[in-house]
């Protein structure tokens, strides 16, 4: 499982600047409320487990995050 960790402050700056539609406040808001209520529990479940979870530094280019995910799958 690779899980990509970044401030929910950096995300809504991201979807702001590709201009989507659905990307309102509210309709993002909502997408971290369910993370927090679906998502991250499974996270926290195989964590518990010990099992191998790659967490991943969002931060930075696409092209850097790109990297480090290539870097965590070997």
């Amino acid at each position: 499982m690779i899980v990509i960790k970044t401030t929910e402050e950096e995300i809504i700056k991201r979807l702001k600047l590709r201009k989507r539609l659905d990307d309102d406040i509210n309709v993002i808001k909502h997408r971290f409320k369910i993370y927090h209520e679906q998502t991250q529990p499974v996270v926290d479940y195989y964590k518990k487990q010990k099992k191998n979870i790659k967490f991943i530094d969002g931060n930075g280019s696409i092209e850097e995050v790109y990297e480090r995910i290539l870097k965590a799958l070997k």
